[in-house]
């Protein structure tokens, strides 16, 4: 649905952006004391120490370190700005600058993965995940935005694995966000069994989520619960704008139910707010 998708994108790039102002925060240099004194082996001019100059104190190698670090996160919070202004090329290009600073960065590579599907790169952006996961395999964050973006490629086992494996990470903060895709995915699926599970346990989490009401109602409608799934849409709309979507849902839930005035309640509100909709023409066709 299309405001549940986006406001999860948003929680998505501001838990990003957060990730990137905490890495900055945490990367000064690390202090180590340099003795000069360098290996002990004898050279031609029978000095056993090697000069300084051969070699680069330690602390000089951390400060560089840092210094990477601190440049590659200040790419990464630029190339997500650009994202989020629509200006992918300069994301892209900013995000790949980081990346060659960072290229260990579990981060990066997550942050590209989401750009690049925005720009329609689903094979890249399934290498820039996969590459993120060598890097951190049990992020449960990242877990669960490649089984979401799994599930939109179809592919409903696979992203379920994800889910599973951010709910299993005891110290994932915010499982919720797992769940609500879990159970997103597995009402596409057909799984309304499990979708049920996991829409039920995004509730308890997260009961000030909109957004869930609505596939509960789908799901409600599903399974031959349609008054059930009428009080879950109508608590929905009046938290929410209705869309064209939830609106459709609303018409046939009333026909379900053969209740004559909710059928034309929804029936006008989405010939007035959404003419030229998928679903408005569906109207006049089912």
């Amino acid at each position: 649905m299309k405001s549940a998708t986006g406001y999860l994108e948003l929680l998505v790039l501001s838990l990003l952006i957060g990730a990137f102002i905490g890495g900055c925060a945490s990367s000064g240099s690390t202090q180590s004391t340099n003795t000069g004194g360098g290996n002990s082996s004898t050279s031609a001019f029978g000095n056993k120490n090697v000069p300084k100059v051969c070699s680069k104190p330690v602390s000089d190698v951390n400060t560089d370190l840092a210094e990477k670090q601190e440049l590659g996160d200040i790419h990464l919070q630029l190339g997500v700005g650009y994202m989020m202004q629509d200006k992918l090329n300069t994301a892209l290009a900013e995000m790949n600058e980081a990346i060659e600073l960072m290229p260990s960065s579990a981060t990066a590579y997550s942050a590209l993965a989401l750009l690049e599907i925005r720009m329609n790169r689903i094979d890249d952006a399934r290498k820039s995940y996969k590459r993120a996961l060598r890097l951190e395999p049990g992020d449960p964050e990242l877990n669960n935005n490649y089984g979401h973006f799994l599930c939109q490629q179809g592919e409903y086992l696979a992203a379920d694995k994800r889910f599973q494996c951010a709910l299993a990470n005891p110290l994932y903060k915010t499982p919720w966000r797992a769940y609500y895709n879990g159970g997103i995915c597995a009402l596409k699926a057909g799984e309304l069994k499990q979708a049920d599970i996991y829409l039920r346990t995004t509730r308890q989490l997260r009961p000030d989520l909109p957004q869930t009401l609505y596939y509960l109602a789908d799901l409600s409608y599903q399974r031959g619960g349609n008054l059930q799934a009428a009080d879950y849409l109508k608590r929905y709309h009046e938290s929410v704008t209705p869309e064209a979507e939830s609106l459709w849902l609303g018409v046939q839930i009333a026909r379900k139910l053969n209740d004559q005035d909710m059928e034309a309640s929804y029936t006008m509100s989405l010939k007035n707010l959404f003419p030229d909709s998928d679903q408005a023409q569906m109207l006049y066709t089912q």
